[in-house]
């Protein structure tokens, strides 16, 4: 990350934050966004102020265009630089309250078989259609879309999480993957599957010779992130070949790899713990319960819980009674 200038009054103790949280390798691109937005807000509205003011904490209240839990989101690196300043005695002011969370109904967009394959030929079949636009950026393009879907459909990774992973993140000779920019202050490791480890141990080769010494995985033709507009702009146009259905999502390519992994589970009884706390730490999840939502998402599993367990689960979930 580029050196962060602040221009509040506060410039001091936001520079001593950062390098507290650097230095517990606890700072991530979404922090420092938002404790930006945070100082341009101070710079405004209290230019002359070098403390902590309650009235610097209003930016944290929820705004009429945020649903609660992207408030939360927003406002969590201001509630750890607000615990930071009472450890350090800059403030006695109290961590600015959040919205409660609220659950969403959101459905994600379930693939099926048919889908999944129709998708990734029509993906191949974009590259070489637009192999010729824009000649100075075609190489790096049509050698890594193909690789990025595929990794981001096998692995369970965040769109996020693809789109910053450096080169020095990939362990090729191990076949894991460090995720270190991702949501929060979360890091976990993804272990490949052969054919997904193979596939890019031969991209890595190929890129190397193209775009020697290069900082991210999947770079742009100037080694730099890929925007997350850029991803979602291509899953677009080719999901478009595949489906009328436009709800989809290249994020739904994570929902996926968890519901396919739980409708895959055979004969299991208390070792179903075991096999969440893994995929939990696979997909990084922080929280036991991230893992437990995708069961309701999952079909199949409903199915063979029902078949195993047949008259007690019609007493656990009773039919819908039409009077209630």
């Amino acid at each position: 990350m580029a050196e962060i200038i602040f221009k509040s009054g506060l410039k001091d103790q936001f520079d001593s934050f950062v390098q507290y949280k650097k230095g517990t390798q606890r700072w991530n691109r979404s922090s420092e966004y938002f404790l930006c937005c945070f100082d341009k807000f101070c710079a405004e509205n209290f230019p002359t102020t070098k403390s902590l003011t309650e009235g610097m904490l209003c930016w944290c209240k929820e705004r009429d265009t945020e649903h609660g839990n992207s408030c939360s989101f927003r406002v969590s690196v201001i509630r750890e630089f607000v615990r930071f300043a009472r450890k350090m005695n800059w403030t006695t002011l109290d961590l600015p309250t959040v919205p409660a969370y609220k659950p969403r109904g959101y459905i994600p967009h379930f693939f099926t078989e048919e889908e999944k394959t129709l998708f990734f030929i029509e993906l191949d079949k974009y590259i070489i259609r637009i192999k010729d636009y824009k000649k100075d950026q075609a190489m790096v393009r049509t050698m890594t879309v193909p690789v990025m879907f595929r990794l981001l459909f096998s692995s369970g990774m965040r769109t996020n999480e693809l789109r910053l992973l450096k080169r020095n993140d990939v362990h090729l000779e191990s076949g894991v993957v460090n995720i270190n920019d991702s949501k929060g202050n979360d890091r976990h490791r993804v272990a490949l599957h052969k054919s997904m480890w193979d596939l890019l141990c031969d991209y890595d080769s190929a890129m190397e010779k193209y775009m020697p010494n290069r900082t991210f995985f999947f770079p742009s033709d100037k080694d730099l992130p890929r925007q997350e507009q850029w991803l979602t702009r291509i899953f677009r146009v080719v999901w478009a070949r595949v489906s009328s259905n436009q709800s989809a999502i290249p994020y739904n390519f994570r929902h996926n790899y968890a519901i396919t992994n739980i409708n895959s589970w055979e004969n299991i009884g208390y070792e179903i713990n075991d096999k969440l706390i893994y995929l939990g730490r696979t997909m990084g999840h922080t929280k036991f319960s991230s893992t437990m939502h995708y069961f309701h998402l999952a079909p199949c599993f409903a199915t063979k819980l029902k078949h195993k367990g047949s008259i007690p689960y019609q007493d656990i979930l009773p039919l819908y009674n039409n009077e209630e």
